[in-house]
């Protein structure tokens, strides 16, 4: 693969590296902006346990699987202990990130459209929130593995499958949301065994497999449904049930068609279960080599119980439905001016170019200052998964392209439908930007694939151009927490604490040098207590508590700590955190209580901070 320009011609893997150099040239001046101090304070607290010999989960809690937590512990080793650390590491597997989503483009799409697509994916992702959250890390090996998968599809060896496998087990060790990437990838391993060369020359009648195929397709189903009704409404169906529903129907449909076969039951069962079986094998690799200390510290339950059980508590807590239906409206322009120009004679596609150029740049400039016509791009991209997988699903059904490119765009559906299930619970602004370079990219290769010969350049550049310079101008310059138009230019400050090198909103940066001037003024004084979600209080003072809470939450069902009048004997201060973003504020009972033990107080924003006499 190569990209020609002019008379010399870049070869493919040049042109990924020139991109990756940009974008994370484009990343390294962005890596310092920004937080939200409970996520870096999670990061970073349980980072330096693992680096003081703790395991996560049996000696403190940690949020997510703990694979990450060790890669971040790593990273305080050897650039240290400081914010910025696992930030630098976010960085390098960026930059590798960014070669992988380029030659994956260039299979489906022309170079020049791939480099666009990349573009997006740069400024469409970590830009818009450098911290080293695992959500980032299931999209970069979520994205290795579906290159992989596309590779296997192509006429790849078997080990592609192996490797996929291992890129879903990396995955679910940063995030157990990993799950459902490996869940895209049995649905599309299911639909290449029914499109396989072997399938197709099929002619005897044969309902078993047919029916272990429905029966799979309906217990999908039923458990996603499931899994939404917990904190489910109208909005949660369109958003997470339809795409898996889409694609599910495709099996159901295909298996229909397809039920004359000259194989018995045990010939199909051996086609797919040996990419299965491979895809098994190298998931299982990196999970068990994380399961290894905990296998010989006899502590596998109380890995499983912080992996499995603990998370749940977030459906009462961390909960955050998608907008509402009416939303979808600007989505719905989108796709049908894309639609329109499917059908306009070529003869009118002058004026499809001429409109999409001069509706564009003045929703640009409106979205700069208008929260109005910010929120209108914005939606147009968010609601993007239902649509493009809903419509790649009834192109994949019709069943009139060669089943090669059919099994080709099924793979890019199956892994941005699981990988958007990142959104659930929580779908916040920030989780879509978890996804949204494979919806960019499967709405280009969609387009491409059916417009092929349709379109002009032009027409299938604008769109991308234009989501491209939203991000690049209007998103980018935004803190993490802000959505929506401009804000002054006044945006960082620098946090000036040890341990921290970052740049945050000028509010924080007071707040958080006012609170650790309160307590460094105390001495030596051990903090007892941080919270409610206020780890990085602990992380930024250095506390050795010997039991330091992340997230006040997840411990509800045990009982908080401060239950116990005695859990702070031999503690001298304790930080109050009135403003908690995600647990309940302290019950007015204990707020008496630790006053009358801490009798001593001073206030940093929306921090207390109480001590003895």
């Amino acid at each position: 693969m190569s990209v020609k320009v002019g008379r010399w011609r870049m070869p493919g893997w040049a042109a990924g590296g020139v991109l990756a150099i940009a974008g994370g040239s484009y990343l390294a001046a962005h890596l310092r902006n920004g937080w939200f101090p409970w996520d870096e304070g999670s990061i970073a607290l349980t980072a330096e346990r693992v680096l003081l010999g703790e395991l996560p989960h049996k000696d403190f809690p940690d949020l997510y699987t703990g694979g990450l937590t060790f890669l971040n512990a790593a990273a305080f080793r050897m650039l240290g202990v400081e914010l910025l650390s696992p930030r630098i590491a976010l960085l390098v597997a960026f930059v590798a990130w960014l070669v992988v989503l380029y030659h994956l483009s260039a299979r489906f799409l022309p170079q020049w459209l791939s480099a666009m697509v990349v573009a997006l994916g740069v400024v469409w992702s970590v830009p818009n929130y450098p911290a080293a959250v695992p959500s980032w890390y299931n999209l970069f090996f979520a994205t290795a593995g579906l290159l992989a998968i596309v590779v296997f599809s192509d006429g790849g060896k078997m080990r592609w499958v192996w490797l996929a496998g291992i890129c879903a087990g990396l995955s679910i060790c940063a995030k157990i949301v990993g799950v459902f990437f490996a869940v895209g990838v049995v649905v599309f391993l299911l639909f290449y065994e029914q499109t396989s060369p072997e399938h197709e020359r099929a002619q005897t009648t044969d309902y078993g497999y047919s029916v272990l195929v429905c029966l799979f397709s309906a217990s999908l189903f039923l458990a996603l449904i499931q899994l939404i009704s917990r904190a489910g409404g109208t909005a949660q169906v369109f958003r997470f049930v339809v795409p898996i529903s889409a694609l599910v129907s495709v099996l159901v449909i295909e298996e229909w068609r397809r039920l004359r076969s000259n194989r018995g039951l045990r010939s199909r069962y051996r086609s797919v279960l040996r990419p299965a079986a491979s895809f098994l094998v190298g998931m299982s690799i990196p999970l068990l080599v994380l399961s290894l200390p905990y296998i010989l510290s006899n502590s596998v339950p109380d890995l499983l119980e912080g992996v499995l059980i603990r998370p749940t508590r977030r459906l009462e807590y961390a909960v955050r439905p998608p907008p509402p239906m009416l939303s979808i409206i600007p989505t719905l322009s989108v796709v049908c001016v894309l639609a329109l120009g499917l059908r306009l004679r070529p003869s009118h596609r002058w004026a499809q170019n001429v409109f999409l150029l001069s509706i564009g740049a003045v929703i640009l400039v409106a979205a700069r200052w208008s929260w109005g016509a910010y929120l209108f791009v914005w939606l147009s991209a968010y609601h993007l998964i239902p649509f493009v997988v809903v419509a790649g699903c009834i192109w994949v059904g019709s069943a009139t392209a060669p089943n090669r490119d059919r099994r080709r765009i099924f793979a890019l559906l199956s892994i941005t439908a699981g990988v958007g299930l990142v959104e659930f619970p929580y779908a916040g602004r920030i989780y879509f930007l978890y996804a949204a370079a494979l919806v960019f990219l499967t709405v280009a290769a969609l387009v491409w694939q059916i417009g092929i010969g349709r379109l002009q350049k032009l027409a299938v550049g604008i769109p991308w151009a234009f989501y491209f310079t939203f991000g690049l101008a209007v998103m980018n310059p935004q803190p993490p927490g802000t959505a929506g138009p401009h804000i002054p230019d006044q945006r960082w400050a620098e946090l000036a604490i040890p341990r921290a090198r970052l740049r945050v909103s000028p509010s924080d940066s007071l707040v958080y040098s006012r609170l650790m001037q309160i307590i460094r003024a105390r001495g030596d004084s051990e903090i007892g207590y941080a919270g409610p979600d206020a780890p990085e209080v602990y992380f930024l003072t250095g506390s050795r508590v010997r039991t330091p809470m992340l997230f006040d939450f997840l411990q509800q069902e045990d009982g908080s700590p401060l239950d116990d009048p005695g859990h702070l004997n031999g503690y001298d201060l304790i930080v109050l955190n009135h403003e908690p973003p995600f647990s309940p504020e302290l019950s007015p009972a204990i707020l008496e209580r630790l006053a009358s033990q801490f009798p001593r107080s001073a206030v940093a924003g929306h921090f207390e901070v109480r001590w003895r006499e």
